[in-house]
């Protein structure tokens, strides 16, 4: 028995009502509506203090739920901010489960590199 088969009998088997809500949950994250973020995870766009003009660079970004919180305080004041958010990952397969998850904001505000962190490029941004 797996797991998560496991897991389903358990909750299913101690309150329906528990299982229903963990179903919802998992169908409202596939959609994108929302994200589970470790708390941790939480700590540095909020000491940051990001407001829309300003320009982040996220440089250990995947899976993407410190970069989703970036950009939705990129955006806080409006629908086009002029800050951007600049999401690295050095892992080619990470970064593409970035680029999955943070293209459900359908935001230009932001891009996604891929490039190992000890040697990322100098940039220039006006």
């Amino acid at each position: 028995m797996s797991m998560k088969q496991w897991y389903q009998r358990r909750v299913r088997g101690n309150c329906e009502h528990l299982f229903e809500l963990h179903q919802f949950m998992i169908s409202e994250v596939e959609r994108g509506s929302i994200a589970r973020q470790e708390a941790v995870s939480m700590i540095p766009p909020l000491c940051l203090d990001v407001k829309s003009h300003h320009t982040v660079l996220d440089m250990c970004a995947a899976p993407g739920s410190k970069t989703i919180q970036l950009l939705e305080a990129l955006h806080a004041d409006g629908p086009s901010p002029t800050g951007l958010v600049i999401a690295n990952d050095g892992d080619n397969k990470r970064c593409y489960m970035l680029s999955t998850q943070t293209k459900r904001l359908n935001s230009l505000a932001f891009m996604i590199t891929n490039e190992d962190a000890t040697r990322f490029p100098n940039l220039k941004v006006y």
